[in-house]
């Protein structure tokens, strides 16, 4: 069961430390100051606009294939997802034969799996999920790097930007890890995601691509992240074959009576 939550959790957050995170704002000196300059107003701007250029919904209905390589061991499996904005996320994760090996449900509390290869139910917190995975995971970081949104406790971090026709670059510090962003111009979505922490000798890179048009936004059908240490590394591929904003979603999830 442990291979299966890495399966379902590694691409999300890997580099991200073990200690809950603070809110901060950007550093960006208040409107009615003098000191704000014209590079500073820029920034705030820029980040507004990627700010909002954030997928927007009430519920999505989404399918992906999904490719897990960790130390050279290549799991392939199928993703059925379903979510509700900032409430929950479902997931059916199936074997290549269609079979439902577990069904998974988050909410902003709590991580509930039902392991239908060995009939056990498994309900934890948060907690145990970053011990697991020895990084900090929640709910919410789970959303963004699943919808290609970037992550709120990085955005909200002070950087330097620089700007061309082709990229948006953000380079700053999230703890103790250096980090990278590169967004699109023309949409403001997010195109890769670096973390180093080169104390550690520990990385996380996440790139988005395959954009596709999605209810006037956009949305990123593939994602490819790849987190590493001088121990080990995890590489995961989802390949998202239907992506769907839709009305309203149901979310099955019982437990069985003969499950442990």
């Amino acid at each position: 069961m442990k291979k299966l939550l890495v399966m379902i959790f590694a691409g999300s957050a890997l580099l991200f430390t073990a200690c809950r995170s603070r809110k901060h704002m950007v550093d960006v000196p208040s409107a009615g100051s003098q000191a704000v300059s014209a590079d500073a107003q820029k920034k705030a701007e820029l980040v507004s606009r990627i700010s909002g250029a954030a997928l927007d919904f009430r519920y999505l209905a989404a399918k992906a294939r999904v490719s897990v390589d960790k130390d050279g061991k290549n799991t392939n499996i199928s993703f059925n997802i379903r979510m509700k904005k900032d409430e929950k996320i479902w997931i059916s994760v199936t074997a290549l034969g269609g079979i439902e090996m577990a069904r998974v449900l988050l909410d902003t509390g709590k991580v509930e799996i039902l392991d239908r290869i060995n009939n056990k139910y498994i309900r934890q917190d948060y907690e145990y999920i970053s011990e697991l995975l020895k990084n900090e995971v929640d709910f919410f970081l789970v959303q963004d790097l699943m919808l290609g949104n970037i992550p709120s406790r990085i955005l909200a971090q002070p950087a330097s930007m620089k700007t061309s026709a082709d990229a948006i670059e953000m380079k700053g510090k999230y703890r103790d890890s250096g980090f990278k962003t590169v967004f699109s111009p023309a949409t403001f979505r997010l195109i890769s995601l670096l973390l180093e922490d080169t104390e550690l000798k520990q990385s996380l890179a996440v790139s988005y691509g395959d954009f596709r048009p999605l209810d006037q936004q956009t949305f990123p059908f593939l994602i490819n992240s790849l987190a590493g240490s001088e121990k080990e590394s995890v590489k995961l591929e989802v390949q998202y074959t239907k992506v769907e904003k839709v009305e309203s979603l149901e979310f099955p999830f019982s437990v069985p009576k003969k499950y442990d």
